[in-house]
C-alpha cells in the first residue's frame, strides 16, 4: 500500500514509454523510426542520471528530447503524447532535484494532461519524496479527475492540505464572480512555440494564486498533443493581477481559451 511519502498512480515505478513496436509500424518514415529509437536511448540516459542524483544532466537530456519531438510533426498524435509525457516527466524530476520545484511540478502536471492513463509516478527511486510535494500532486490529480470525470486511481495517496516547505498552508481557491474579481493578465508570452500546422483552440483552467502566479493547469478542450504542450509551456510564465475579495488578493480558478490560426 502506498504511504503518505510516496506517489503511485497505477504502477510501482516511473516507466519510460517503449516505442519499439511503433517504430516498426508500416507507414512511418524511416527518419522518424530512427528518431524515435534515438529519443528512447536519450530518455534511458536521462533516467539513469536522475537515479544517481545528476539532476542537471538528466534535465538537459530530457529537455533535448522534448525539443526534438516538438520539431518533428510527422509523429502520430498518440505516440507524440506518450513520448512527450515520458520526457516531461523526467525533465520535471530533474528540475525538482535542482530545487526548481514550481517548474518541475508544472512539468509533471503537463504529463497528466498529455497522458492521464500513462505510467504511474513513484518518487522513491529518485529520492525526491516529501510530504508536501506528494500532497500537492495528489490534490492536482484529484482536481483533474473531477474536471475530466475520471475514476479515482486505486491506492493513490489522498489530497491533504498541509504546509509547503515554506510553512504556508495553501488557501482553497475561490470561483470568479460576484464579489470575487477576475484576475488580469499583466505579463507573459502569448505562445512559447507556434508550429505552423497547428489550427484550433485549447481551453484551459488555471489556478491563479494570491501572488498572481499561474499554477496547476488543466486542459478542458482541445487535446491535440502539440497544442496541449504549446499552450501549457506558454502559460507557465504568465503573471496576473490577482483576483480580489473583500479588498484582499485571493487564489481563484480561472478559465481561458487560446486559439491557433
Amino acid at each position: 500500500m502506498p504511504t503518505s511519502s510516496s506517489l503511485r498512480f497505477g504502477c510501482l515505478a516511473l516507466a519510460i514509454f517503449v516505442l519499439a513496436p511503433m517504430a516498426s509500424r508500416a507507414g512511418l518514415p524511416y527518419s522518424t523510426q530512427v528518431a524515435v529509437l534515438r529519443w528512447q536511448k536519450d530518455l534511458e540516459k536521462a533516467d539513469a542520471f536522475l537515479r544517481t542524483g545528476e539532476w542537471q544532466k538528466g534535465e538537459k537530456a530530457a529537455d533535448g528530447v522534448v525539443a526534438a519531438i516538438v520539431a518533428h510533426p510527422t509523429l502520430p498524435a498518440k505516440e507524440t503524447a506518450a513520448l512527450l509525457a515520458s520526457a516531461l516527466r523526467l525533465r520535471g524530476l530533474g528540475r525538482i532535484g535542482q530545487g526548481q520545484r514550481d517548474a518541475g511540478v508544472w512539468d509533471l502536471e503537463m504529463v497528466w494532461n498529455l497522458d492521464p492513463g500513462g505510467p504511474g509516478l513513484d518518487l522513491s527511486p529518485y529520492r525526491l519524496e516529501s510530504e508536501s510535494l506528494v500532497s500537492e500532486l495528489a490534490c492536482y490529480r484529484a482536481r483533474l479527475e473531477e474536471l475530466w470525470h475520471l475514476p479515482a486511481v486505486a491506492g493513490a495517496p489522498p489530497c491533504r492540505k498541509i504546509p509547503t516547505e515554506g510553512g504556508r498552508v495553501v488557501e482553497e481557491p475561490m470561483q470568479v464572480g460576484g464579489e470575487v474579481s477576475r484576475p488580469q493578465k499583466i505579463a507573459g508570452r502569448m505562445l512559447a512555440f507556434f508550429p505552423a500546422h497547428l489550427v484550433g483552440s485549447v481551453k484551459a483552467e488555471l489556478l491563479i494564486d494570491e501572488k498572481g502566479c499561474a499554477r496547476h493547469p488543466v486542459i478542458l478542450e482541445g487535446f491535440r498533443p502539440l497544442m496541449v504542450y504549446t499552450t501549457l509551456e506558454s502559460m507557465r510564465d504568465w503573471k496576473f493581477r490577482p483576483a480580489q475579495f473583500a479588498g484582499k488578493p485571493v487564489p481563484v480558478y480561472y478559465r481561458l481559451t487560446t486559439t491557433y490560426r
